[in-house]
């Protein structure tokens, strides 16, 4: 018997002896665990959020809800608020809505970020600690230029060159700041990715009111929502209101505990899946090496080693890869984790978020080798420890393997193509969706729109501007701007009564009803703005006021009038008997809808009802600027848009005119299509990598069972050469092999994709489009042709057979 550290010693020798094969061992581990602790690393930020902020659970965020015929002053509300005796401190944070846009800029680097204007106290309250520098206090109230801590991830981003931090001046919305200090991801709450925090103007100071407070330690939340009614209550009789219409919000303001949704599912079962191709992988690897080792097992049983030695022996060896595979797989996790921190997007933060390193990633990592080193040795090695002595004794090289043995590892090559191809159809559909995005011809209609909403106030009694008048105005302010083409005006609006009428020139009008009708009055320069392409009939022009014009797209058009000519026609915005005025169509534009990538079936049916294509030119719109009016200007820009925003922004701002713009941003944040491809390339990109990475181990091995199958099959290729077999012969006979594993695995995995599909539905389009019957084909077969390029490469070895030495070194 031979002592333990021999037998360590012995295995290790002998990966030594095939280091091809253990080098390829421990890299397919290696990346598989890094995949499974990377991804894990994710999800344990999810589920146990590490935060740097001194005890959190006491920390909840408090809202009054009432006072609607604002009766009570800011003051009394303070002084409730103040007088809450379970309270052990209070903070004020508010998003900084700056046209619902924050440009925050560093010479050429321009970054939209957000930002939170906070109390003095709000560090202190939270307990942060800075990463660099250090936190706002009472001393930069009256600082000039305004004081502001950043963030590390936009720090990095606007400053890469520096290694270390130092006080920086950058520019937040046109206007200069200084970077004191930097907090780090965890200082903040979880998946917030707040950009950046500053301390607001000491004359709007008093317009915060406090929403996140610390509970005294032992006191009980029912303790707290009992005085909170009280207060209520005083502050209903106060306000005049009833007691159920005046409450205090109080929560925890970490929020809910984290739920697993369909996606994460998705996501655990691709990286599970690629750590099962990879150990079923190794498992065929070992059986197939241990069948080549049959002679040796025997000869170790025949001089006394018992099926234990044996089993024992297999298992060290699979353990040195297995160990190797973890050190190496948690190397690569650590980098990872880097990529995966510098690439997810914030507006992922309800899916994935920054990882994080934990103990239970170390735990899981040892698990999963674990369970690694139950395929990919306890397996084999149980089925190679069964030997035959006699048989494996009086058999020389190259008597051929049984069909039954290669039968038994083809099982696992079946589950490794099956799993790789389920992951390669869902990394399609990812990957359409994502460039879908890309298809929606955004460059030539919204890439240079910038959008305003802009308030309208009366200048005095005396004010008789109309909305066209607005209308004219801004476009002419507009225009006025040196980088802007074009500009024009949108009001949206909808029909009385949700009936539409339309003109019947032999009888009597017909009425349409839904709640669906939509339309926009706009200035005449709308469609050159936007860039819509007109296909018959003509545009507005300028200065055009002689009857009231509409402009429908064609796909409105054929919707309401199928088959006939819509020019001329006219169109009524309410029933037959409103007093609304009959529109002349004079012109025809191409359809187009943004998200018609993601519902594609039947789109004249499901998206004509919704008539967001008719346009009414306002230039007769006579309608009084009144109090609470808006007016949305819509501006196309050449070059500097991030800049051209700030100037508009400026620009639209004129108390004397009764302008006060709520938002000015660019058409692509306001349609969140940079958010999405962001989303959507992050997550196409991921389930590719795993679908790769398992295609290619599994077409590695189909090439390693084929290969090893020619090699058992060597005197028997020799035998039918020698009796008059043709290449052609060999190549087919070792071609059937791959395809019919190939075909099989192509079954499953079609039947498993059926399946999973839905499990990334909150990533692809409509219900119609994710069983794609010709997708999965697509895929089907490129996963075919890749098995039979693996299965041909062995092919062509066993075509050039010499019949003459395979059978005499048999």
């Amino acid at each position: 018997m031979r002592l333990p550290l021999d037998r360590v010693r012995f295995s290790y020798r002998a990966l030594l002896r095939h280091r091809r094969f253990s080098a390829l061992a421990i890299l397919s581990l290696a990346l598989a665990i890094a995949l499974n602790t990377t991804m894990y690393s994710v999800l344990d930020a999810l589920i146990n959020p590490k935060v740097a902020i001194r005890e959190p659970k006491r920390l909840f965020a408090l809202s009054y809800y009432g006072d609607f015929r604002r009766r009570l002053l800011d003051q009394d509300k303070y002084e409730a608020m103040r007088s809450l005796g379970f309270v052990e401190g209070m903070t004020r944070s508010v998003p900084n809505y700056f046209g619902m846009s924050n440009m925050v800029e560093r010479g050429s680097r321009v970054r939209d970020a957000r930002v939170l204007n906070v109390s003095p106290n709000y560090f202190a309250l939270l307990g942060n600690q800075p990463s660099a520098g250090r936190l706002l206090s009472e001393a930069d109230l009256n600082v000039e230029p305004r004081s502001v801590v950043m963030s590390e991830r936009l720090w990095k981003q606007l400053f890469p060159e520096r290694e270390t931090f130092d006080t920086a001046t950058i520019l937040l919305n046109g206007q200069p700041r200084s970077v004191i200090g930097l907090l780090p991801y965890e200082a903040d709450f979880p998946g917030a990715y707040t950009d950046m925090w500053q301390l607001p103007p000491p004359s709007s100071m008093s317009l915060l009111l406090f929403n996140i407070v610390r509970l005294r330690p032992g006191v009980t939340l029912e303790q707290a929502h009992a005085e909170l009614d009280l207060v209520a209550q005083r502050l209903a009789l106060l306000a005049g209101e009833s007691p159920r219409d005046v409450a205090f919000r109080f929560r925890p303001i970490m929020g809910e505990p984290f739920r697993f949704q369909r996606f994460h599912f998705a996501l655990i079962g691709a990286v599970l899946a690629v750590l099962l191709v990879a150990c079923f992988n190794l498992a065929n690897l070992q059986l197939a090496r241990g069948i080549t080792r049959s002679r040796e097992l025997a000869t170790r049983a025949a001089i006394g080693a018992s099926r234990a030695d044996i089993i024992a022996q297999l298992i060290l060896e699979s353990a040195w890869l297995a160990g190797a595979g973890l050190l190496l797989g948690l190397i690569l996790t650590v980098w990872g984790m880097k990529l995966v921190e510098a690439s997810v997007p914030p507006s992922l933060s309800h899916f994935i978020v920054r990882p994080q390193a934990s103990w239970r990633l170390f735990a899981f990592a040892a698990i999963a080798t674990i369970v690694c080193l139950g395929f990919v040795g306890l397996v084999p090695a149980i089925k190679l420890s069964r030997v035959d002595i006699n048989e494996l004794l009086k058999s020389g090289s190259g008597t051929g393997v049984s069909r039954k043995s290669r039968r038994q590892y083809g099982a696992l090559v079946v589950a490794q193509i099956g799993l790789a191809l389920a992951l390669l159809v869902g990394a399609a559909l990812l990957l359409r969706t994502a460039s879908g995005l890309y298809g929606l011809e955004i460059s030539e209609h919204y890439d240079r729109i910038i959008q305003a909403w802009v308030n309208i106030g009366p200048r005095g009694p005396a004010d008789r501007r109309t909305m066209a008048d607005v209308s004219a105005d801004l476009v002419a302010r507009a225009r006025a701007l040196k980088t802007v083409v074009d500009a024009a005006t949108i009001v949206n609006g909808k029909p009385k009564k949700n009936f539409i009428s339309l003109d019947d020139p032999g009888g009597t009008p017909k009425e349409i009803g839904t709640g669906l009708w939509r339309y926009r009055l706009v200035s005449s320069s709308y469609l050159r703005t936007f860039q819509l392409k007109i296909l018959k009939g003509r545009d507005f022009q300028e200065g055009e006021f002689a009857e009231p014009l509409v402009i429908v797209d064609d796909l409105t058009a054929r919707y309401l009038w199928p088959g006939a000519d819509p020019l001329g026609r006219l169109i009524k915005m309410g029933d037959v008997h409103s007093n609304a005025p009959w529109l002349r169509v004079i012109g025809v534009v191409q359809y187009k809808n943004l998200w018609a990538v993601f519902d594609r079936a039947n789109p004249e049916e499901r998206l004509a009802p919704r008539l967001g294509g008719l346009y009414v030119l306002n230039g007769a719109d006579s309608t009084p600027v009144g109090k609470g009016a808006s007016i949305t200007l819509a501006v196309r820009g050449t070059t500097n848009l991030s800049r051209l925003v700030l100037v508009l922004q400026n620009t639209l701002t004129d108390g004397a005119s009764g302008l006060r713009p709520a938002y000015v941003r660019r058409m692509f944040e306001i349609l969140m299509i940079d958010r999405m491809r962001e989303k959507q390339n992050f997550i196409a990109a991921l389930f590719v990598t795993f679908a790769l990475l398992a295609l290619a181990v599994s077409a590695l091995g189909v090439y390693a069972i084929v290969s090893h199958s020619v090699s058992q099959r060597t005197r028997e290729f020799g035998v039918r050469i020698a009796l008059g077999a043709g290449e052609r012969d060999i190549r087919q006979s070792v071609l059937q092999e791959g395809n019919v594993l190939a075909l099989s695995g192509i079954a499953v995995g079609l039947i498993l994709a059926a399946r999973a599909v839905g499990l990334l539905s909150a990533f692809l389009r409509s219900e119609e489009d994710r069983y794609d019957s010709w997708l999965f084909g697509i895929v089907a077969l490129a996963l075919f042709a890749v098995t039979l390029l693996a299965s041909y490469v062995p092919a062509r070895r066993a075509m050039r057979i010499n019949p003459v030495e395979a059978l005499r070194n048999d």
